[in-house]
């Protein structure tokens, strides 16, 4: 249990839809709403409801969360748009947070399904309530600023962005506690109280506030306590819930929503006059030791002991400032960054004031300035309560301003060709490069490789420019590198590896085992799956024509019957810019004078069906040290039609995007032209044609030339081409 942070009380799963106008346009003119219709207040029990509700937020630019009658309205509307899963509620975005910037946390939950456990990191604990599994997801919009509804007499243009909430969510109504919480307090530096707004009957309410007070009991002296306020589903038990964790808590946290429902009026939040005056009153409304208040463009903290949080307050701000511009993408990198943008000037001058209104029972932190075509509103203040607990509890993690940190830099690789394979090559590669050719045997560039050659020590290990070894490094820093998600499912393996492949002679007919042939006899975790995006046209040889049984294959390798094999299989004439799938198992043979980037496994796997007139001992290094008998065990032997075989060049050189689909689950390549964009992770960027500056969210800028090959890490946030000219690249990834 990481119980030195305790978060609660309930996460929600999320169906987060992507704004689609046309689409809520639609569905304006399928239910006939009307403008004068639109509310945010009617009660929402039918998905027509539902959108006279959103229609209205969207008109005036605000969030909500608003309850549903039933889960049912959730997914009808949002199976009628793009929708991913995600974790919410406060306690578990904030857990989510923490975790991007190194602090553990336990979550208490009181519903858990099958997306709960496959999203929720390993450097979060929880405690959960409930008996069985349950899903009854929430709906989260989020609307752009300047989203547009046109239709049935509506003409609605969003002032701001921003998120709205739909739920109907049983388990957190209930809000049930488990048992253990009160051990898991005991031993807590810092422990939040959240989702009480879920509550609908007063009875329950008053039952859950007594077991709360109970279980803080057993915080130790000094832990703090932290209530973060919410849009209550029944604004009639508002006032009971709120009065009654007035004792309970240290800081009572709330937004710009809750601030202006608590003074019951509007506040323009860059009027520090009546930002002061809205301060006042909410200190005379809300009698807690300290009462915070975050805004997109400042946070303040009221009461004696306010001083003490103004790190906690920056550490808030940037966290949640951070995921407004990387979202989901968030990594520590973007986090450390964001401390150095300048201070917003209108939070700047609300903060003067209110210091000045308030002398030392105040402390305020400007937020900073933010440009983004692309922000995220969605859980921004669960984000600002993280990174607050975060750097309350973990001083280090707090953002400090001054000298910049090192920023996560792409990493342009010079070529990695080992020397002396068994085949000749290299010309191509180096001139791709605007490199001197080598010595002629040096076919293959190993890109960004964790990867060392068979049975040849670190030949084929990527150094990076500080000599340090690719592999070391991501095994020291995995999350850095590859980001928790993939270190969630694939630990520190890269599951990557990209070459530039210049076959100066045909290559011998040879097949790399699948995952299960590689585990057995060889002890390993993968096997080697590739595929090829040609730069310039080759004829290849793929796949059988006919069936092949164990002995006519076993005989024309023992004899070298190389004209047999050659005439038992397929050729594909390839052009620039075909892409082929190659799986574990298919014979091939990549003919002279192909120039292709290769991804692939991360192995070096091949059993050489041929190897007469090659610079290679086959019969001592063809069969992976196996012995010939258990290897051929590794080759497809059944015969595929040429329909079959056509199949796997999924792609022409018109085709831009996802190019090999069928690899998913292996590696994904995708072919990009012009100005684009792409989400955090481990990548390898291989610049076919023409320039571009690539910019990082850690907020490196680099010129992109055609021949290079660039590694992004993760803590590089998102990333994307701008001032294209004649761009052609291929962006490298592992699965997902």
């Amino acid at each position: 249990m990481n119980e030195r942070v305790v978060l609660g009380l309930g996460g929600t799963v999320d169906y987060e839809i992507a704004w689609d106008g046309p689409t809520i346009e639609r569905l304006v003119l399928e239910h006939d709403i009307r403008a004068g219709e639109l509310s945010t207040s009617v009660p929402i029990d039918s998905e027509r409801s539902l959108l006279i509700t959103l229609l209205a937020f969207v008109r005036d630019g605000v969030g909500g969360e608003r309850f549903v009658a039933s889960s049912d309205i959730v997914t009808a509307l949002a199976d009628r748009f793009d929708t991913r899963v995600t974790l919410g509620g406060t306690c578990v975005r904030a857990a989510l947070a923490m975790a991007t910037i190194g602090v553990g946390s336990t979550v208490h939950l009181v519903s858990i399904d099958d997306h709960v456990r496959r999203l929720l990191p390993p450097d979060i604990s929880y405690l959960c309530s409930a008996a069985k599994d349950s899903l009854d997801p929430h709906l989260i919009v989020q609307f752009p600023a300047g989203a547009r509804v046109r239709a049935n007499g509506l003409d609605l243009c969003a002032p701001h962005s921003n998120r709205l909430i739909y739920v109907h969510d049983p388990p957190n109504r209930d809000l049930r506690l488990h048992s253990g919480l009160g051990d898991a307090l005991a031993r807590a530096d810092a422990f939040l109280i959240s989702g009480l707004n879920s509550i609908q009957d007063p009875a329950v309410l008053t039952e859950r506030l007594r077991e709360l007070r109970g279980f803080a009991g057993r915080l130790p002296a000094g832990a703090l306590t932290f209530y973060e306020d919410a849009g209550y589903h029944v604004p009639e038990i508002a006032a009971a819930a709120r009065d009654g964790v007035l004792g309970l808590v240290d800081v009572y946290s709330m937004n710009e929503d809750e601030l202006q429902e608590r003074i019951g009026r509007t506040v323009d939040l860059l009027d520090p006059a009546q930002v002061v005056r809205a301060a006042k009153e909410l200190s005379a409304a809300v009698p807690a030791p300290v009462v915070v208040v975050h805004t997109k463009y400042w946070s303040i903290a009221l009461g004696p002991d306010a001083g003490r949080f103004e790190d906690a307050l920056r550490g808030g701000i940037a966290l949640a400032s951070a995921r407004y511009l990387a979202g989901d993408d968030l990594t520590a990198a973007d986090y450390r960054a964001v401390a150095h943008r300048p201070p917003h000037p209108g939070g700047a001058a609300v903060v003067e004031a209110v210091h000045a209104a308030f002398g030392a029972s105040a402390r305020g932190v400007p937020a900073y300035v933010l440009d983004t075509a692309h922000p995220t509103n969605i859980g921004l203040g669960d984000t600002f309560v993280g990174g607050f607990l975060a750097a309350l509890t973990t001083p280090d993690a707090a953002p400090h301003a001054g000298p910049a940190v090192p920023r996560a830099e792409p990493v342009v690789l010079p070529a990695n060709q080992p020397a002396d394979r068994f085949y000749r090559g290299g010309e191509r590669i180096a001139r791709f490069r605007g490199s001197a050719p080598g010595a002629g045997r040096e076919p293959e560039d190993w890109v960004a490789s964790t990867t060392a050659v068979f049975g040849q020590g670190d030949v084929g290990l990527t150094r990076l420019p500080d000599g340090d070894l690719l592999a070391e490094a991501v095994r020291r820093d995995p999350r850095w590198w590859l980001g928790p998600r993939h270190v969630t499912t694939r630990g520190a393996d890269t599951a990557l590896l990209v070459k530039l492949l210049d076959a100066g002679e045909r290559l011998p007919v040879h097949v790399h085992p699948d995952v299960p042939f590689a585990h057995e006899h060889l002890g390993l975790g993968h096997g080697k799956t590739e595929a090829w995006v040609m730069l310039e046209p080759a004829e290849v040889r793929l796949g059988w024509n006919r069936d092949v049984d164990a002995a006519e294959l076993a005989g024309w390798v023992e004899r070298q019957d190389v004209d047999a094999m050659l005439a038992a299989m397929h050729t594909l004439r390839l052009e620039r810019g075909d892409a082929v799938f190659v799986p574990a198992g298919l014979p091939h043979a990549i003919g002279a004078g192909a120039f292709l980037v290769e991804l692939q496994e991360p192995t070096d796997l091949s059993v050489l069906l041929e190897w007469d007139g090659f610079a290679i001992d086959g019969p001592r290094d063809g069969h992976l040290g196996i012995g010939y008998p258990a290897a051929l065990g590794a080759v497809e032997r059944a015969g595929r039609s040429r329909a079959e075989v056509e199949a796997l060049r999924t792609a022409r050189d018109s085709t831009v995007g996802d190019l090999i689909p069928a690899a998913s689950e292996f590696f994904r390549v995708e072919r990009r032209r012009g100005e684009v964009s792409w989400a955090a992770g481990f990548a390898v960027l291989v610049v076919v044609a023409g320039s571009a500056e690539l910019v990082t969210g850690s907020g490196a800028r680099l010129p992109v030339t055609p021949g290079q090959s660039v590694l992004l890490p993760y803590a590089a946030g998102a990333c994307s081409l701008e001032r294209a000219a004649g761009l052609e690249v291929l962006l490298c990834r592992p699965p997902v």
